[in-house]
């Protein structure tokens, strides 16, 4: 089957929200074997980027909804990965703090995402990686 001309910037979005899909599927089942998803492996990684977020920083860090933020950090939680401070000044503050098991947990992902990026890249090639780099720099501006 030969390949079908993207014509329109619709299309365009369609075919790279496809590409974005399986790229994610694919680091997703890395991350699986793990009993990591995804989400989990972000979360973990923007908490220790920023030491002890709230969960708005931390949300807003990870551009994830709230609902979805709460349901991860939940999960997080059960797994004694992360724990859940409440502010003594402002009660409704509450800050989401990485465990030793989360940083472990946390390193053997990045570890993990970094050996299938690398395959991902082999796979794509440079040229695909730079042509995506470069469409997703000018479509920030």
């Amino acid at each position: 089957m030969g390949e079908v001309a993207v014509t329109s910037l619709a299309e365009q979005l369609l075919v790279l929200g496809r590409a974005q899909q399986d790229l994610l599927a694919g680091l997703g089942t890395a991350l699986a074997e793990d009993g990591l998803s995804v989400e989990q492996w972000r979360v973990l990684g923007a908490i220790s980027r920023l030491g002890s977020p709230t969960m708005g920083e931390l949300a807003e860090a990870t551009a994830t909804a709230n609902a979805t933020l709460s349901r991860v950090v939940d999960g997080l939680e059960d797994a004694a990965a992360v724990f859940r401070h409440q502010d003594a000044a402002d009660r409704r503050r509450i800050a989401v703090h990485l465990t030793d098991l989360g940083q472990h947990r946390l390193t053997r992902a990045d570890a993990i995402a970094a050996a299938w990026s690398a395959s991902a890249r082999q796979r794509l090639g440079a040229d695909a990686i730079a042509a995506v780099t470069r469409a997703a720099d000018l479509l920030r501006r």
